[in-house]
């Protein structure tokens, strides 16, 4: 069986006979409680591959979908074992490893201008801060 993680959230949303200790909604990572007991025993009783997880739940190295909201990640999920195989494809396109990397280095530095992180200034001795 293969779902996506957004059908996987809608289909575990349907489940009313159990109260999930965490969550369910979209971008928020699906925990073995959801996985395990619910999609791949309880709901399928077959190995379910979920794939499409949202990009905060990943790596900044996975690649991003065209949709701009999911990777190109998936988990291997088999029936009273878990998630047995966990991937996900990494990020070939330069100009976007580039942005992640530039936004990390924002977050770390306290820098307010993306502009001012790059490796190479526009303008030398022109930093803001």
């Amino acid at each position: 069986m293969k779902i996506s993680y957004r059908e996987a959230i809608v289909v575990l949303k349907k489940v009313t006979k159990k109260n999930f200790k965490s969550k369910i909604e979209w971008g928020l990572p699906l925990t073995e409680e959801h996985e395990n007991s619910y999609l791949a025993d309880e709901i399928y009783k077959v190995p379910v591959i979920v794939y499409n997880y949202p990009k905060e739940v990943k790596p900044f190295y996975v690649r991003l979908n065209d949709d701009g909201r999911t990777v190109a990640a998936f988990n291997v999920i088999i029936p009273k074992v878990g998630a047995l195989i966990r991937g996900s494809q990494n990020e070939e396109r330069m100009n976007m490893v580039t942005n992640r990397i530039d936004f990390m280095v924002l977050l770390a530095t306290g820098i307010t201008d993306v502009r001012n992180v790059i490796p190479f200034p526009r303008t030398h001795g022109k930093i803001s801060n």
